[in-house]
């Protein structure tokens, strides 16, 4: 049985590896949180950690649901760096907003190249079933 979230295996390792990359970016926004608590910034840390790594899991064991959920991670860490940009001002050269664009360019490759053809309903059925 071959399951396929993406019509190409570059795409499929391009969503692993952002996916990887924005877990370890939730981290590292986890721990800074000791120097300056803030409620929505732990808030937000705390939901891209946890669609990060639904969005991991889901690619890893190639779930249907799998571009959802990282639609839901790109998205949510595309709301937060532009509302990070609104209010420290766009620039063109600003760190911030390179990465802001990054992950755009991102979300559009990914839903260009996702699957269309994975059976929804017999996802739950094969489950421990011999794969030959």
């Amino acid at each position: 049985m071959k399951k396929r979230v993406f019509k190409y295996k570059s795409v499929y390792y391009l969503a692993i590896c952002t996916t990887l990359i924005l877990m370890i970016m939730s981290l590292f926004a986890m721990i800074s949180m000791y120097a300056a608590a803030n409620y929505f910034k732990l808030f937000t840390a705390i939901m891209t950690l946890i669609t990060s790594l639904c969005s991991f899991i889901n690619l890893i064991e190639k779930y249907s649901n799998a571009a959802i959920y990282m639609n839901i991670n790109l998205g949510l860490f595309a709301l937060i760096l532009g509302v990070n940009l609104l209010f420290t001002g766009i620039s063109f050269e600003s760190k911030i907003f390179q990465f802001f664009i990054v992950i755009i360019a991102i979300s559009v490759i990914l839903n260009l190249f996702k699957s269309e053809n994975i059976d929804h309903n017999s996802e739950i059925e094969q489950i421990g079933k011999n794969q030959n």
